[in-house]
């Protein structure tokens, strides 16, 4: 067919795949459970303050103590703004946090970003980029189509279909995660020169500014998370989960000359090495606790 090309493939497919994602966290989740953060205003409070508020805020500091390229400073500003990636409740599980809790504070941040997002580039235009202010509309629409929808959706089912949700969400677990790795296969294919040539131009100070960016900010999510183990895991992963997508889709939409995905995939894949190695020391630190206990139960 002429002009299907996999440049033209590749958008509606990723859409289908993280609307899939989304889908089959609600399949597993309760209407109780989807709401069960706004139940407990402390820690609702300081979800927030953490994923929302803080991450920018070290990431403005981190901008302004480094001295970085510019292309470099807007990426990292549209990361710290877009919380709530649709991979943010995947990850986080797969560290050991409490699927409930992510889930419900993936919808929260998601809601609050329709406001959040636009007033934080706001300021983000004072300072860097005078045409960096997006519409409400715009995010609000995005969010909806991609994550709230779907998992919203998925909720119901579930409430409605218990059985049906548990083997429905399996199937469509499944095959999201292999359309994920397909894409993300052909993305680096097709890219990874782009990509190669994006990490070179932003410099080993570039990526310690990143490294320094996701290790604070995963440290005040873990340190907000309160007492629970998995709280506090959950809120230290989400706090470094951005949601690439949509900074992509801010870049390529108002930033296009600028080459900033190749220092979005930067700053994905530094988040990726630090998550990697909270959640080894926090696994170690848990096994440790536990052989001391086991002493001290047999005495």
């Amino acid at each position: 067919m002429e002009g299907l090309t996999i440049a033209t493939l590749l958008p509606p497919l990723a859409m289908l795949a993280i609307m899939g994602i989304m889908l089959s966290v609600g399949l597993n989740l309760s209407g109780r459970e989807l709401w069960a953060l706004w139940r407990k205003p402390g820690l609702l409070a300081r979800s927030y303050l953490a994923v929302v508020i803080l991450v920018p805020l070290v990431t403005l500091a981190v901008i302004l103590i480094f001295n970085l390229p510019p292309a470099v400073n807007i990426a990292l500003m549209l990361m710290a703004v877009a919380p709530g990636a649709p991979l943010a409740t995947k990850r986080i599980v797969g560290a050991g946090g409490d699927f409930p809790y992510a889930a419900s504070l993936q919808v929260t941040v998601n809601l609050f970003a329709i406001v959040t997002i636009p007033l934080f580039l706001y300021i983000l235009s004072t300072l860097f980029e005078p045409e960096a202010y997006v519409r409400p509309g715009v995010i609000a629409r995005q969010v909806a189509i991609a994550q709230l929808l779907p998992l919203v959706g998925g909720v119901l089912v579930a409430t409605a279909w218990p059985r049906f949700s548990h083997r429905f969400g399996e199937i469509v677990t499944k095959v999201s995660n292999v359309m994920l790795v397909v894409l993300l296969v052909v993305v680096g294919v097709g890219a990874w020169r782009l990509f190669a040539a994006a990490f070179a131009a932003m410099g080993w100070l570039s990526f310690a500014a990143i490294a320094v960016i996701v290790a604070v900010s995963m440290a005040l999510g873990h340190l907000l998370g309160g007492p629970e183990k998995g709280h506090r895991t959950t809120l230290a992963v989400m706090s470094i989960v951005r949601n690439a997508g949509l900074a992509l889709f801010l870049a390529m939409r108002d930033f296009a000359e600028m080459g900033l995905a190749g220092i979005i995939v930067g700053y994905i894949l530094v988040g990726l090495v630090v998550q990697a190695v909270y959640t080894t020391l926090r696994k170690h630190g848990e096994k440790k606790a536990e052989g001391a206990e086991a002493p001290a139960e047999s005495s």
